[in-house]
């Protein structure tokens, strides 16, 4: 019985260790998420860009309508009438012979028409000439498509490197709060061999009380690092709708550092900026509009048929259903609008020669972005592999430090100016490859190239 009871209590402590361990377990595993989760979230779910992707497909549609208005057009109507009264003709009647009878071939009177009327009417419609407003309309619909598209792009291409900024944003925080923590043990385990050695009177109350200074800013950094880090999350969770308090993030990809000198960027980014052909589709659009305000200087041409069956249809005498049929041919000409064609065609030129000074300004600033995004990169490679030299000589200047002020040959001083001089290496380290990974993103979007293709996304 005792070794029931025994091993009975055996067997409960190992389920409550297991299940301790697997509560452990998962308290301890959060979700991880990528750069790649954050683009995806911000590009399918952003109301900017979900906006702009609905007002390109809004210039698709009037293109379609656009392009619906040069063919034929087949519409059908159906109409019933009930009068009040119809027109009625009335008639004398006929004598044949002084003394022979009266006859009324038509009785009293010939009413035209039918208190109820009937009549359905398929009509067919074609326009022939319109001063090649119709094919001009058309080509400026596809314009301002194209132009709508990539205004999308452009807003799509900014979103993804909102999204690596402040992705990137996050990480350096967090590196921040890392390094601060980590700079606290190390200044905690100091402050403990200092006020022992004040205890042992082996050092003075100055010494002390700054080592209490330095563990006060430790707290003042790891404080600042924690708001960085709150404002840096509320940044990237605005962008993609995600909550990420207690998600791990992880590292963005390595990309190597281009190859490309100046020049060649700043050739590529005047072909493939999406700026640049929105600007190019738009001032397009504005020239086949000039042409479409020209245009109506000509006449407008059109041929229509129409096929009817109703009742009384064309015959109003006989009053009966019938079926009949009727073509014609329309033309339309102003001849005269008091100069407002030739207002509209100015008009036109002056939108023309606005756009086309835009489409100078926009040059001008893509080459200034491209410059300096271009510097700002090779800035970024060089001071990661400065600032990586300036980490391991720092941390070695700081072991042998650390190991004279144990041996009583370093002041207290010298220990601290070590140790802020490494804490300082390190994360400038840690920011800067960062910052190389957020400048090679910057420098791509300058010259044009596509952060992410919304066809890749799953």
């Amino acid at each position: 019985m005792g070794f029931c009871l025994i091993r009975k209590g055996i067997l409960n402590m190992k389920r409550i260790r297991i299940f301790i361990w697997t509560a452990a377990l998962f308290s301890t595993v959060r979700a991880e998420v990528t750069l790649e989760m954050c683009l995806e979230a911000a590009l399918r779910h952003n109301p900017r860009l979900r906006a702009a992707e609905s007002d390109a497909e809004a210039s698709r549609e009037l293109y379609a309508q656009a392009s619906a208005s040069r063919l034929p057009s087949l519409d059908f109507s159906g109409t019933y009438r009930r009068q009040s009264m119809t027109p009625e003709i009335l008639t004398d009647p006929i004598l044949l012979s002084p003394q022979g009878p009266a006859i009324r071939p038509f009785g009293d009177g010939l009413r035209l028409g039918s208190m109820d009327n009937t009549d359905f009417k398929v009509t067919l419609t074609q326009p022939l000439f319109s001063g090649f407003r119709l094919r001009h309309a058309v080509k400026s619909a596809w314009a301002n498509a194209e132009a709508g598209k990539m205004e999308a792009e452009e807003m799509r291409q900014n979103l993804a490197f909102q999204v690596r900024s402040a992705y990137g944003g996050l990480l350096k925080a967090r590196s921040s709060l890392s390094i601060a923590k980590s700079s606290q043990e190390r200044i905690g385990e100091h402050l403990k061999d200092v006020r022992a050695f004040f205890i042992q009177g082996l050092c003075r109350k100055d010494d002390l009380l700054g080592t209490e200074v330095k563990w006060d800013e430790s707290e003042l950094w790891i404080l600042q690092a924690q708001n960085g880090i709150r404002l840096a999350c509320s940044t990237l969770e605005h962008l993609t709708g995600m909550s990420l308090d207690d998600s791990v993030l992880a590292d963005p990809p390595a990309d190597e550092f281009f190859h490309e000198d100046l020049e060649s960027s700043i050739r590529k980014a005047l072909m493939q900026r999406p700026e640049i052909a929105a600007m190019k589709w738009t001032r397009q659009a504005a020239e086949y509009g000039k042409r479409i305000a020209g245009g109506a200087v000509f006449p407008v041409v059109a041929v229509f048929g129409s096929l009817g069956y109703g009742r009384p249809g064309l015959d109003l005498i006989h009053d009966r259903w019938m079926d009949y049929w009727i073509l014609g041919a329309g033309v339309e000409w102003k001849l005269w609008d008091w100069g407002k064609r030739k207002s509209t065609v100015r008009e036109a030129q002056y939108r023309i020669n606005g756009l086309a000074e835009r489409q100078k300004q926009l040059r001008d600033g893509i080459v200034l972005d491209v410059t300096q995004a271009f510097s700002r990169c090779e800035e970024a490679r060089q001071r990661m592999q400065t600032t990586a030299r300036m980490t391991e000589r720092a941390g070695e200047s700081f072991r042998i430090v650390e190991n004279r002020y144990r041996q009583g040959q370093a002041t207290h001083t010298e220990y601290f100016d070590a140790h802020s001089d490494y804490i300082r290496s390190q994360l400038l380290q840690s920011q800067a490859a960062i910052d190389a990974f957020l400048e090679k993103s910057n420098w791509e979007r300058a010259m044009g190239n596509k952060i992410i293709d919304q066809q890749e996304l799953p």
